[in-house]
């Protein structure tokens, strides 16, 4: 705040002018629509394409690397940033991608953010989960369980008297 102070001391008037800017910003024309459309159209192309990517022994930075060349591919003037981040490095989460593999029934989270047309930017998050048997499946496969048993409350079942 010392420019503030400064300026006040200067005898500049100095009013808050945040509002202003935020009113000014929810106003948009149809070329921003339709260039912010495209924005967000460029991320769900690319979460379409990890869908299909996301499986077992594929590394977070694979995942990144794929995002960004969709994004790219498509037009992006400007990818600011992929986070991919899974497994037990989900929470809390770093905004970083590594070199992990994925496992099966590991949970994942991404994060896109790029610029499109004219500076327009589209972000999307999303947490998935990588396909396959989980932990709890693998252990219950192991023993001989198929799965895991249901909690009755979760699935509606009533519980039943006691006797």
């Amino acid at each position: 705040m010392p420019v503030l102070a400064a300026l006040q001391e200067a005898g500049v008037h100095v009013v808050d002018g945040q509002q202003v800017f935020l009113d000014a910003r929810r106003i948009k024309t149809q070329d921003e629509i339709g260039l912010l459309t495209t924005a967000v159209s460029l991320v769900d192309a690319a979460y379409e394409e990890l869908y299909g990517f996301l499986r077992p022994g594929v590394r977070e930075n694979e995942c990144v690397g794929l995002v960004s060349k969709v994004l790219y591919d498509l037009g992006s003037e400007h990818v600011e940033g992929v986070n991919a981040i899974s497994g037990e490095r989900c929470s809390p989460h770093p905004h970083v991608y590594s070199d992990r593999i994925l496992r099966p029934g590991d949970p994942a989270f991404f994060d896109i953010l790029h610029r499109g047309g004219r500076g327009h930017s589209g972000r999307l998050r999303g947490h998935h989960q990588v396909p396959g048997r989980g932990a709890a499946g693998r252990r219950a496969a192991l023993l001989g369980h198929g799965r895991p048993p249901a909690d009755p409350a979760r699935a509606g079942i009533p519980p039943q008297p006691a006797g």
